[in-house]
């Protein structure tokens, strides 16, 4: 269930070069090349639960808070039944992210062993241009997370899609740039796949 690659440096394929040559247009760099880790995720100092900037209802952690001893989340989004927790780990000294679900739904055990099927079919489909990459899962007091590459996202609407579409950033071409992206990425699933499940 545990798989244990690390995170290691994205390089591009010639695969992936004669694609974007063949979709003639300009593919935007994916942002998981950004060599820079943002500022807000330096290593700091645990602040006191008064003084978080984020509390989020219902979750586990708090910003501020370290995930299993490591990892210190500095951002939390939540959904209808995941919530993300965006951390700086302190021993590799790189942003990553980390998705479970809720709390609320530990009693549902469909619900957890479709949770585990997910997350360890991401991991197989491995590295690619287009997938935010999952790169294990691991248990953290009795409970499965997806550690996934940090996003930096373009600037200013951020990784995203909604943020995008909501602040009017997507013109006719780039919504077509994105959408050959988004083909790719499906392309390389659905092979890698059809290749699990021979």
């Amino acid at each position: 269930m545990n798989s244990r690659a690390r995170p290691g440096k994205p390089q591009k394929t010639e695969n992936l070069r004669s694609f974007r040559d063949r979709a003639a247009m300009p593919m935007i760099e994916p942002p998981l090349t950004h060599p820079a880790i943002p500022a807000t995720l330096v290593q700091t100092p645990r602040s006191s639960r008064s003084s978080r900037e984020e509390v989020v209802a219902g979750s586990r952690w708090q910003a501020g808070d370290r995930i299993g001893g490591r990892y210190e989340v500095h951002h939390i989004r939540k959904g209808g039944m995941g919530i993300v927790y965006l951390c700086y780990d302190h021993e590799s000294r790189k942003p990553i992210v980390l998705k479970t679900f809720q709390d609320v739904f530990l009693s549902e055990k469909p619900q957890i062993e479709r949770f585990m099927w997910e997350a360890e079919t991401w991991v197989r489909l491995e590295k690619h241009l287009n997938i935010v990459r999952a790169y294990y899962v691991e248990k953290i007091e009795d409970k499965p997370y997806i550690f996934l590459e940090y996003i930096l996202g373009e600037e200013p609407f951020g990784p995203e899609l909604s943020s995008w579409i909501r602040g009017g950033g997507l013109s006719l071409s780039l919504s077509l740039n994105f959408a050959v992206q988004f083909c790719s990425g499906m392309l390389h699933a659905q092979k890698k796949f059809e290749a699990m499940n021979r």
